[in-house]
């Protein structure tokens, strides 16, 4: 490949990750979990990330704010991030479209391992060795074979100091933790430039002003080989590719296991339960800041709030093309738009 090095070791260690079969690599396993890794330095990372006591561990201190981080290169990423004036920083741009970030990495990785710009014939595709999956990036391939093909009891969970929850990633941890258990005032919001919206994770606010504020023209489309549908979420691609694309049999159907119900997706399948399985005192609500409004889901407080507290200036409106009508809600602006003995069917 186009890869290049300046150190004959770097060369070596880029052959046997990206070039080198599986059953052709001599493993190094970790003595305290599931965990192998290809060289020693990725079994001497790990060890020191999952299994090194914090008290022995000798913490890179933000001179700005509380964060800490194990690595000094996550320092240099956290301050970067969180404390460099836009107009410092150098940018990484990317030649083909709008994009830039600040890390040389991201935009490898969003030419390369996204393949935004490659012919869907030239994408190098990472194939899951236990189902049909794959992908163009190996972190996704792992959490896939994390999320679908690994014994929970071989999992390191990572669990919340305060409460039951657990999850697989540790950055859900602490987005968890942040919302669930940080006092408000230690909270940082994220702010939208163009209106009152904010949100305590960055990904959010990218994803709102992204929906909300971008010219059409400037905006990365996720474009499906197999119609024409287009959207400006990763997200929505796959679920529309499972939903149009998908041959029934290869389809993963999450089942209750309390009735006959299925679906395709995980998180439908949590809301089922919640709301026909579940007893009261064990449901978690979701309640409005504003009123005394509860739901057993967290999509319809945003509903309600956008529909009963939000000013007018900040709600955007769907408005009809051919006459008056305008909503606040796509999905209702779409059924406007079905004639209605389509609908009736």
């Amino acid at each position: 490949c186009p890869y290049k090095a300046k150190l004959k070791t770097n060369l070596q260690i880029h052959v046997l990750r990206k070039h080198t079969n599986s059953e052709d690599i001599q493993w190094i396993y970790c003595n305290h979990c599931p965990f192998k890794g290809k060289t020693k330095s990725d079994l001497k990372s790990h060890i020191f990330v999952k299994h090194t006591d914090s008290e022995d561990i000798k913490w890179f201190q933000c001179e700005q704010c509380p964060f800490k981080a194990k690595l000094k290169i996550i320092l240099k990423r956290h301050i970067l991030s969180k404390h460099t004036d836009p107009e410092d920083i150098n940018w990484f741009q990317c030649d083909l479209c709008p994009h830039k970030t600040k890390r040389k990495h991201n935009l490898k990785e969003h030419v390369h391992k996204l393949a935004i710009h490659t012919q869907p014939e030239n994408i190098r595709w990472l194939q899951c060795e236990l189902c049909p999956y794959q992908s163009k990036q190996k972190t996704s391939l792992n959490k896939h074979i994390v999320r679908v093909h690994t014994n929970p009891n071989y999992i390191s969970w990572c669990k919340c100091e305060h409460c039951p929850f657990q999850t697989k990633y540790k950055f859900v941890l602490k987005e968890h933790t942040i919302a669930k258990h940080g006092n408000p005032e230690d909270i940082r919001w994220f702010k939208c430039e163009h209106c009152s919206f904010q949100t305590k994770r960055k990904h959010n606010l990218k994803e709102h002003v992204t929906v909300k504020h971008l010219p059409s023209e400037d905006t990365e489309w996720f474009k499906c080989e197999q119609c024409e549908y287009r959207t400006k979420h990763k997200f929505d691609l796959k679920r529309h590719a499972q939903g149009k694309h998908t041959n029934p049999e290869d389809i993963k159907w999450f089942q209750c296991d309390q009735c006959e119900f299925k679906t395709k997706r995980k998180n439908y399948l949590k809301e089922h339960q919640a709301a026909k399985h579940r007893a009261p005192e064990d449901i978690k609500w979701f309640t409005c800041e504003q009123c005394t409004y509860k739901t057993k889901y967290k999509y319809d407080v945003k509903k309600h709030i956008m529909e009963k507290h939000a000013s007018s200036e900040d709600i955007k409106w769907f408005q009809c093309e051919h006459c008056s009508y305008k909503t606040k809600r796509k999905l209702n602006l779409r059924r406007h738009g079905i004639p209605e003995k389509i609908r009736l069917l």
